[in-house]
């Protein structure tokens, strides 16, 4: 009998999810900022390249610079939001339209807020995670 192996299971084999685990100690983030999380999750290339599911050359079309670091576009009722958190790598956020609550993108497990490498790769993700990321992906807006 030919059986395949589960999704989720040929994802975390070949794919790995993560490079790296940043406590948030370690990670300079703001107390303010996101203080539900926990840390930085900084996603792999391979476990990006699934996700979008094409490769990346560079930005989507659409996006603004709001200020050194920050990129936004609108989509539908939400502005989705790409911040450089140092040097570290971006993330991505969205923001409901007349809601002053954020949702960050990251890894329900942590809860982790997903580090990506660069600006063209976390526009083309918050793109493909809106208004909802796949389950298999392992994100969730937190």
């Amino acid at each position: 009998m030919n059986q395949q192996v589960p999704t989720h299971r040929r994802l975390t084999c070949n794919n790995p999810v993560w490079d790296e685990v940043i406590e948030r100690d370690n990670a300079n983030i703001p107390d303010w900022y996101a203080p539900h999380a926990q840390g930085l999750l900084r996603l792999s290339p391979q476990h990006l390249s699934y996700i979008i599911g094409r490769p990346v050359h560079r930005r989507p079309n659409g996006w603004a610079k709001h200020n050194p670091g920050v990129f936004f576009k609108w989509v539908g009722d939400h502005v989705l939001w790409v911040v450089e958190i140092e040097d570290r790598g971006w993330v991505v956020e969205r923001n409901e339209l007349f809601s002053p609550d954020d949702q960050i993108l990251g890894n329900w497990l942590g809860p982790l807020l997903a580090l990506i490498p660069n600006l063209a790769t976390a526009a083309h993700l918050a793109e493909v995670c809106y208004p909802h990321p796949d389950p298999q992906s392992l994100l969730a807006w937190l």
